[in-house]
């Protein structure tokens, strides 16, 4: 892991998270978060690695920049190369009983270079967002989504009750899983 934030309660299944690589003067991440009942849409930018919080956006102005984002994501996130072999890996995503594993395959190979197991029960399935290389060392980016429901509301869960629930996104970087 590079990078962690947190982001707002995931509210229900379809709720939208959204990670896009971007240049705001040096490397930065673009983290996008849909309306909710309660909230509205933000879209929060940060410098890569270190975190710092470069821009916030809100509602109409956040669905704008996201729909920007989204329109011209950048094109190295198709050609995610995540052990920086020279071939294309692939994502896959967990079903059924693997609901919540990601895993990244070496395209060479085919063998598995990174897996992430997050046990969600409702939650959104898409958890991995693949971005391109943001600190040029020759190796993709990875952003997980780890979103969180208030399980508070239909279930016994004193820690929701009591704190909440907070999603959180993390970048993970090709280079350090090929050490």
């Amino acid at each position: 892991m590079v990078f962690r934030t947190e982001a707002r309660e995931a509210q229900h299944p379809i709720d939208c998270f959204g990670v896009y690589a971007i240049d705001r003067d040096g490397p930065a991440v673009a983290i996008f978060c849909s309306a909710t009942n309660d909230t509205p849409a933000t879209l929060a930018v940060y410098r890569y690695p270190d975190g710092a919080r470069i821009e916030t956006l809100t509602g109409a102005d956040a669905l704008r920049s996201q729909a920007e984002l989204a329109s011209t994501s950048d094109r190295a996130t198709q050609r995610f190369d995540f052990d920086a072999d020279g071939s294309f890996d692939t994502i896959e995503i967990g079903e059924g009983v693997e609901f919540g594993t990601v895993r990244v395959r070496s395209g060479s190979d085919q063998h598995v270079i990174f897996e992430d197991d997050d046990p969600l029960e409702y939650e959104c399935r898409a958890r991995a967002i693949p971005l391109s290389d943001l600190d040029g060392d020759g190796y993709s980016e990875l952003a997980l989504l780890h979103p969180r429901t208030d399980r508070s509301r239909y279930d016994i869960e004193p820690i929701d009750w009591l704190l909440g629930a907070k999603s959180w996104i993390t970048i993970v970087s090709g280079s350090r899983i090929a050490r």
